[in-house]
């Protein structure tokens, strides 16, 4: 963050407008199979994470959640976004006006920014507002107010600087001001935050929690956990909601009163020593077991006051912040000076009668643009992959040349055809596999926050990616089917590479599935042994006729059988000509040379049990279904990895 630019005077940041909201929530529990822990009593073999939760998050406040490392701060942030709901008791409700003019709930207003920062790596800081505002800023906003909508937020988050530079080399104090940026572009009135400062240097941290407060300060609900910040940090906040162990809540009120609450405990904070530091050495019980009085007082104060703390407000002469004198007088304590004497000015774009979202074929379109986009800045591996698909295919073309015109040769030109397809399913299976693993937390938060819809992004990804994995398998093919000298009739090059971008085409789609079911490891594993399986029912190491009646049933399960059936079928079916064999192949007499059986196509088809008709009635088909069985199964798999 450029610390020289903050003292400037304010520069007014234009956003779409945005109803404040408060965030009430009463009797909140969570239960989950497993012993019980203090303030938690075991109910029939469950241990309550939380307890009986209340507390009020207001707009224009910085709340913190509170507490030591497994006291249940992320759990209850979960909670309250929605982002983890199970086994959950109790309400939670948003008081204001929490529908826009069509209608959408409160989750559609909120934003979630998680502790690791999720961000598209390939994209710079600008690309990715750029995505963002397009996704969600409505429709009638032109490019010329979008732009100055990135720039302005590019400017007030200290991001200017940076903005041309790819996510992936900027330092961790960036990355945190970028995912608050990706989400403030349509002003959402509620903004959650897991542990914001963590990985952070003190610097950093606190020109984070400088921004947070203006976020706040513009009428925003901010809420954020935090784990043990610096004393200088812990009075930056308005609003501290501390967790004991066992998932109690032990103490809700403004950090200045810290001091006195903990006074009424018989807690005396020795001086010099940070608040914060002492409040958490009293959750973790070290001064003494007072969670369970503690837990009981917040309860009862809550019951004596309507549902408002006695501790929210500072009162007396206690100071409203004690940043150090050193503090105060560096760029950055003028920076949150300037920040507590007025308000962030926000210009709103524009009325509520335009907000209308962007519609699902425009997100479409958008999101087809980042993933071509995204195929691009990879290219140097595209282009890696093709000339590998070449050198392959060049190898198999030397290695069986002449094959296929030769009737001696026949079993091992039969060999390259099942060699081909093996070759595709695994070099499009492994990928495949560890594609969706390094995706899926971005992916997971720009669906939780609403940019875009599961299956938007779905068809772009398709749509996209798909073309560039049948380029590849032409090239080895055309190269592959060629080199090695099949018949050179476009009929049959053409029925030969429909069946092998098939085959390519359903293995990619396991490959997808497995990536989003499991592990990589557990997944190339999983792909592998699944190849390996299918390629012994193929028909060629072991023919059908030679099976077990339950494995030839078996075997039509395999798509390899399917794929070597139409690829024998487009080099050898179709009343093929006789092939040629050696002269001294054919000398019989004297004992020289062998009967060249293999010389007749239909001797060929009729050993493997193949016929013409089935290419076009049972192994296009049957690959096709697989295709689309499994690009349906690939939607609700990642829909459930999403949810879960």
């Amino acid at each position: 963050m450029d610390i020289g630019a903050g003292a400037k005077e304010a520069r007014p940041v234009r956003l779409p407008r945005a109803s404040p909201i408060d965030i009430e929530f009463s009797g909140v529990s969570i239960s989950v199979e497993g012993p019980g822990g203090l303030c938690s009593r075991s109910q029939n073999g469950k241990k309550l994470l939380l307890k009986n939760l209340n507390g009020r998050f207001q707009s224009g406040e910085l709340t913190a959640i509170m507490g030591p490392s497994g006291a249940g701060k992320t759990t209850l942030l979960n909670v309250l976004t929605g982002f983890s709901t199970k086994g959950m008791s109790g309400c939670v409700r948003a008081l204001g006006r929490v529908k826009s003019a069509h209608g959408s709930p409160l989750r559609k207003q909120s934003c979630y920014i998680m502790q690791d920062d999720r961000l598209m790596g390939h994209l710079t800081a600008r690309e990715s507002l750029e995505l963002s505002a397009k996704l969600r800023l409505p429709r009638s906003v032109t490019a010329k107010e979008r732009q100055l909508v990135i720039d302005d937020i590019l400017e007030t988050l200290g991001l200017a600087v940076s903005a041309s530079v790819k996510c992936c080399s900027l330092s961790g104090g960036q990355k945190k001001r970028l995912s608050v940026a990706l989400e403030l572009v349509n002003n959402p009135p509620v903004i959650f935050l897991d542990e914001p400062t963590t990985g952070l240097d003190s610097s950093s941290s606190v020109q984070c929690m400088v921004l947070f407060k203006q976020l706040a300060r513009g009428g925003r609900t901010v809420v954020m956990t935090l784990h043990q910040p610096s004393a200088s940090l812990y009075m930056m906040l308005d609003h501290v909601y501390l967790l004991g162990k066992g998932g109690c809540c032990i103490y809700q009120g403004a950090p200045q009163m810290t001091v006195p609450y903990l006074a009424t405990f018989g807690l005396l904070c020795p001086l010099y020593h940070s608040p914060a530091d002492y409040m958490l050495e009293v959750a973790t019980e070290d001064q003494g077991e007072y969670t369970k009085k503690m837990s009981d007082a917040v309860i009862a104060d809550l019951g004596m006051n309507a549902g408002e703390s006695k501790w929210r407000k500072a009162i007396g002469n206690i100071p409203d912040h004690p940043l150090p004198a050193a503090r105060k007088a560096s760029a950055v304590g003028k920076i949150w000076s300037g920040c507590q004497e007025e308000e962030q000015q926000i210009v709103l774009l524009p009325s509520e009668d335009d907000l209308r979202p962007v519609s699902e074929l425009g997100k479409f379109r958008i999101l087809l643009g980042r993933a071509l986009w995204q195929i691009h800045c990879e290219w140097a591996v595209t282009q890696v992959r093709a000339v590998f698909h070449l050198m392959v295919g060049v190898l198999l073309g030397m290695l069986f040349s002449g094959a296929s015109t030769d009737g001696g040769r026949t079993i091992s030109n039969l060999g390259f055809l099942l060699v081909s397809l093996v070759y595709l399913s695994y070099t499009s299976m492994m990928p495949a596999v560890l594609r969706f693993p390094s995706e899926l937390p971005v992916i997971q938060k720009e669906l939780f926050n609403n940019w875009y819809s599961l299956i938007s992004y779905y068809t772009a990804y398709l749509t996209a990616g798909t073309p560039v994995q049948m380029v590849h398998c032409l090239l080895f093919c055309s190269v592959a089917y060629f080199g090695s000298g099949q018949p050179n009739e476009p009929f049959r090059f053409f029925m030969y590479v429909l069946i092998c971008e098939l085959v390519m085409l359903r293995a990619e789609g396991l490959g997808l599935v497995l990536g989003t079911l499991v592990n990589p490891v557990n997944g190339t594993f999983l792909g592998a042994l699944l190849t390996a399986v299918d390629l012994v029912f193929a028909g060629y190491i072991v023919l059908v006729s030679d099976m077990l009646q339950f494995f030839q049933w078996s075997s039509h399960l395999s798509y390899l059988r399917q794929g070597f059936e139409g690829v024998v079928v487009s080099v050898y079916g179709f009343s093929r000509e006789t092939l040629g064999c050696p002269e001294e192949k054919n000398m019989i007499s004297e004992g020289q040379g062998t009967y060249c059986h293999f010389r007749y196509p239909s001797k060929i088809l009729e050993t493997f049990h193949i016929k013409d008709d089935n290419y076009w009635l049972v192994d296009v088909p049957v690959l096709c279904m697989w295709v689309i069985f499994l690009r349906i199964t690939l939607f609700f798999t990642l829909r459930w990895r999403m949810k879960s």
